[in-house]
């Protein structure tokens, strides 16, 4: 069944609240909380799981799980005793289980860790103290890295026109991190050490109108609008192991994630650009997926083309619509 959404229209640009921009360091000891989201986790959730033990011992632990039905839930009971298990009885999605773990958890820092990831050595302990030291800071990513040991987007390109137009007259910017010494503009989820009081200022963590992608791109967006920084931390490292169909819309295979990818994009530029550059975004999309279809005659990568092209039509629809993706079982895992 097609969801109905509501609208999401831009919003005000509230000034910074210096009030909020207090160092942690006043309110000794500062205390942390590890949320993750899961949905069929199984052994990589036991091994996320197993290096916050090793690596944070005294942060609080929350596993939210969106109604799995591995052996998740009896796994985190068995071994990890000391774990505040969550149990959904449907999958809400990757949004909606973040923001209750952080309703639940009592951390001044909040630790958002997808289930598929690892703390390596030495930990967070650099990120955390980035956070402490610079008050203005709201939110950190730490150096990510896959299984093969190539490092990961930590610090990806903030969605734009310029961006829009190339991908269709010119050439599709590959994913990848940005020069963190410029402006830090959309910090992945996979692993995001942000302050409470930075989240309480922009009225919560995710909006859970983004089901699935983007909904990070979207709460970056709100703590700059609200005067806050972004930053990304290289002396602190963790192994994502991943679904290659969470690696950017260029390998995402499953036609249902790429449907997700491509509606929660055009959420965004209509949440965070005026009504001129939404409407302009829909007719650029349209366009790519035309140059999609082309492609998908000719290359050796046609069958992914073509789904890349239908979902992204199937998005200009709904959202002219004011609908969204159906949900279905699978769907809000990372």
């Amino acid at each position: 069944m097609v969801r109905r959404v509501l609208p999401l229209p831009s919003q005000p640009r509230p000034r910074p609240r210096p009030d909020l921009l207090r160092p942690l360091t006043s309110r000794e000891p500062v205390s942390i909380s590890v949320v993750i989201a899961n949905h069929n986790g199984g052994p990589l959730l036991a091994a996320c799981l197993d290096s916050v033990r090793r690596l944070l011992p005294e942060a609080e632990v929350l596993v939210i799980d969106n109604a799995s039905d591995d052996n998740s839930r009896e796994a985190t009971r068995r071994d990890f005793p000391d774990v505040r298990l969550v149990e959904l009885s449907e999958n809400r999605g990757f949004a909606s289980a973040n923001n209750l773990g952080c309703v639940e958890s009592r951390g001044d820092i909040l630790i958002l860790l997808n289930s598929d990831a690892e703390l390596l050595e030495p930990g967070l302990a650099a990120c955390i103290e980035r956070l402490e030291r610079e008050p203005t800071l709201a939110a950190v990513s730490p150096r990510l890295i896959g299984t093969d040991g190539l490092p990961q987007p930590n610090c990806l390109p903030g969605p734009s026109m310029g961006r829009a137009l190339r991908r269709v007259f010119l050439w599709e910017p590959r994913e990848g991190s940005v020069d963190p010494r410029r402006a830090v503009v959309w910090l992945p989820a996979t692993c995001l050490v942000v302050r409470r009081d930075a989240l309480e200022s922009v009225g919560g963590l995710f909006d859970e109108r983004f089901y699935q992608y983007w909904e990070d791109a979207d709460l970056c967006a709100r703590l700059i609008r609200q005067g806050w920084l972004l930053s990304v931390c290289d002396d602190s490292t963790v192994l994502h192991h991943g679904r290659a169909s969470d690696l950017g819309p260029r390998s995402i295979s499953s036609p249902q994630r790429l449907l997700w990818y491509a509606w929660g994009r055009l959420q965004w530029f209509r949440k965070h650009r005026t009504r001129f550059e939404y409407l302009l975004i829909l007719g650029i999309d349209v366009l790519f997926a035309g140059r999609l279809f082309v492609r998908s005659l000719f290359g050796e990568r046609h069958r992914v083309e073509r789904a890349r092209a239908s979902a992204i039509l199937q998005a200009v629809r709904l959202t002219m619509r004011n609908e969204s993706p159906p949900v279905r079982t699978g769907d809000g895992s990372r």
